[in-house]
């Protein structure tokens, strides 16, 4: 395994040698990176390769396109000065000899694991700090310069974990008293997704948290308009409770150092 390679994924497709790029260039060589970088260590088959990059539209000439990929690509390795066995060939595919860690995406996947069993034990302020770790290794969306359906799809997927990870840094905000921030932050999460009342109930947490009461209610009277708008019903439980729970001044938030699970959203990593 190539010890001093690291690549890139969570924004344009990078390799680097002890910290210095490697220059990768052309739009094939870039996703056939992408496609191997996304499994180390595995032999990726030639028609996993051929449906990452062309789809089920491949040309007559795809094998040989493929083969000129492999040697553009080694070919920058060996100036670099990197071997160029990092990416070798099997019978029926191709290999990126790299560790799982030394990919910037498996990284992010093992922090954020770590950040969830740090914030099960309640130590919510190394959480926070761990989860500002794992986020600052975003560069851009994820294969940002990686141009083919398949391929962006999967990039989306990516694109997913990382926003369920800035909600988790929403609701570590609100935990730990940081409102300004979890307001901010839950404001562009709705924006995306205006049908989550999970986010909305935070949102309201952390308004009431900064003495905002009539904004917290405000959040309410938007959802409900946005949720009978756009999908016919009214709010849940539990935004009927938080709603309440404001108008009488009696709204837990921060201090109580809820459990995780007072929270919905999505999971982050694998």
């Amino acid at each position: 395994m190539a010890t001093g390679v690291t690549v890139g994924l969570l924004g344009p497709v990078t390799l680097r040698s002890d910290g210095r790029r490697v220059l990768i260039q052309g739009q094939r060589q870039v996703r056939l990176l992408a496609t191997l970088a996304l499994q180390p260590g595995q032999v990726v088959s030639k028609s996993a390769i051929i449906e990452d990059s062309w789809g089920p539209d491949s040309p007559k000439t795809v094998t040989g396109q493929i083969q000129n990929s492999v040697w553009m690509i080694r070919s920058a390795l060996k100036e670099a000065g990197v071997d160029r066995d990092i990416l070798a060939s099997h019978h029926n595919g191709y290999q990126l000899d790299v560790l799982p860690h030394r990919i910037d995406l498996f990284v992010f996947r093992t922090m954020i694991r770590e950040v969830r069993e740090l914030m099960k034990r309640g130590t919510y302020d190394e959480a926070a700090l761990h989860l500002d770790t794992a986020l600052e290794l975003w560069k851009g969306p994820a294969l940002s310069d990686v141009v083919a359906p398949v391929l962006r799809n999967r990039a989306a997927v990516l694109d997913g974990e990382r926003a369920a990870a800035q909600e988790i840094q929403a609701q570590l905000g609100v935990l730990l008293g940081r409102y300004d921030e979890a307001i901010s932050q839950l404001e562009d999460l709705i924006e995306r997704e205006p049908l989550r009342e999970d986010l909305r109930v935070s949102l309201m947490h952390a308004y009431y948290g900064v003495g905002r009461q009539a904004d917290a209610l405000d959040v309410y009277h938007r959802a409900k308009e946005v949720l009978i708008e756009q999908i016919g019903i009214r709010p849940g439980r539990q935004l009927r409770e938080a709603m309440h729970a404001v108008l009488h001044q009696n709204l837990v938030v921060a201090g109580s150092r809820e459990k995780e699970g007072a929270f919905g959203g999505r999971s982050a990593g694998r």
